[in-house]
């Protein structure tokens, strides 16, 4: 739980500084990469 708070103050931060657009971009960025690591992964291991 904490961890998510900290995620959600440095989500607040880029949103003031950066904006809302680029902060659901780098969202989808994260998401992106993380399934295409997964995927690469399951790929070696499988």
């Amino acid at each position: 739980m904490k961890f998510l708070q900290k995620i959600y103050n440095i989500e607040l931060k880029m949103r003031e500084t950066l904006g809302t657009r680029f902060t659901y971009l780098l969202i989808v960025l994260a998401i992106i990469g993380c399934y295409f690591l997964g995927y690469c992964m399951g790929k070696i291991v499988f």
